[in-house]
């Protein structure tokens, strides 16, 4: 009868330690089944800062190059005014010479 009982309770511990080592199993599945779309979350998530951010930086190269352009063009502008008003200052000192 000890003999009867130890191997039930045996069976028991072998039935417990499979049925744990079957719910640990199934448990390590969903854990690397949420990592994978944890993984995949942040992987998607990564890719959609990246691409704002070059769009960010593309839009900022834009703008500076249009503000470099517009720069340009007003120092253009600026130097071309100087350059008139001081042929006007000559070509006025030279009447002011010949009238004398």
């Amino acid at each position: 009868m000890h003999r009867a009982l130890m191997e039930q309770q045996q069976q028991q511990q072998q039935q417990q330690k499979s049925e744990l080592q079957r719910i640990l199993s199934a448990q390590l599945d969903v854990l690397q089944q949420l990592m994978a779309q944890y993984t995949k979350t942040v992987e998607n998530s990564n890719s959609r800062i990246t691409e704002a951010l070059l769009e960010h930086r593309k839009q900022l190269a834009e703008a500076k190059a249009a503000a470099d352009a517009k720069a340009l063009e007003s120092k253009q502008a600026l130097e071309a005014n100087v350059s008139n008003h001081l042929i006007a200052q000559l070509q006025y000192a030279q009447q002011l010479q010949q009238e004398q």
